[in-house]
C-alpha cells in the first residue's frame, strides 16, 4: 500500500481549476519528484496534498486513511509536512525559537529533537542563538526543513527547495535530501532544477497543463530525449 496515494484530483482557485484529474503516489522511504512548466500545476498539487488548496474532486489517501475531506491542520499530525518556497521561517525568532515552534503539536519535551536537529544539521547547531533573518539562503532552507522534522513526519513536502540558490548550495539541499531520506522519511518534491532532483529520486512525475504527461523512475525521465527537450532544457 502506497503511504501516498492521490487519484483523479482536481483542484484550483475560485472558478479557476488547475488540476483535471491527477494521479499520484509516493511509497513509503521514496524520494519522488514532479517536474513540469511554470503553471502546470505542481504546486497546486502540493498543497491540495496538504490541505491548504482543498481538493474539489478525487480521493487522497496518506497511510492508509482518506483525508481528502481534512482541514490542513488536522493533516499535519498524521505525520504530513509541508515547506513552502517563501516566507518559511519565522525570521525575528532564533533557530533553536524555530525550532520549538515547528514542536509545537509534540505532547513530549522538544529538547532531545532539537538535538537530534542540530546533528543532522551541524551548521544550524553553531548559530542555534542567531536569529533565523541573519541566514543565509541555503541555511534557511535548512532551518525550514528541520522546523518541519520536528513533529517526525512520514512525508515531507518540499516546494522548490533550491530556488535562488547558488551550484554550490543546490549541492548542499540535495544531499541534506538525501541524508533525511537515509533516515525513513519519504520526500515528495517540486523542484525547478530537475535534472539534479531526477538524479536522486526513485520516481517522478512529468506535470503539464494540470495533468501527469509522465511517470517512471527518477534516472529513466532524466535520460528521457522527449523530457530532457521539453523539461530540461537539452538540446
Amino acid at each position: 500500500m502506497p503511504l501516498l496515494d492521490a487519484t483523479g484530483v482536481r483542484a484550483g482557485y475560485g472558478d479557476t481549476e488547475i488540476l483535471h484529474g491527477v494521479d499520484m503516489r509516493v511509497d513509503a522511504g521514496e524520494i519522488v519528484t514532479i517536474i513540469g512548466p511554470n503553471g502546470s500545476g505542481k504546486s497546486t498539487m502540493m498543497k491540495s496534498i496538504v490541505g491548504i488548496v482543498q481538493a474539489s474532486a478525487g480521493e487522497i489517501s496518506f497511510d492508509g486513511r482518506r483525508i481528502e475531506a481534512l482541514r490542513a491542520d488536522r493533516r499535519i499530525p498524521l505525520g504530513l509536512c509541508y515547506v513552502p518556497q517563501t516566507e518559511n521561517v519565522f525570521p525575528t525568532l532564533t533557530i533553536t525559537e524555530n525550532l520549538e515552534m515547528g514542536g509545537f503539536l509534540r505532547n513530549d519535551k522538544l529538547d532531545g529533537r532539537i538535538r537530534e536537529m542540530f546533528e543532522l544539521f551541524p551548521d544550524l547547531a553553531e548559530k542555534r542563538n542567531a536569529k533565523a533573518a541573519a541566514l543565509s539562503g541555503g541555511q534557511r532552507q535548512m532551518m525550514a526543513v528541520a522546523r518541519a522534522l520536528m513533529l517526525e513526519p512520514k512525508l515531507l513536502l518540499l516546494d522548490e527547495p533550491t530556488a535562488g540558490l547558488s551550484p554550490l548550495l543546490m549541492g548542499t539541499v540535495f544531499q541534506m535530501i538525501q541524508n533525511i531520506n537515509a533516515t525513513g522519511v519519504a520526500i515528495l518534491m517540486v523542484e525547478h532544477n530537475a535534472k539534479k532532483a531526477l538524479a536522486i529520486s526513485h520516481r517522478g512525475y512529468v506535470l503539464a497543463m494540470g495533468e501527469v504527461r509522465m511517470e517512471n523512475t527518477g534516472p529513466e525521465l532524466a535520460g528521457d530525449p522527449q523530457v530532457g527537450r521539453l523539461y530540461l532544457g537539452n538540446e
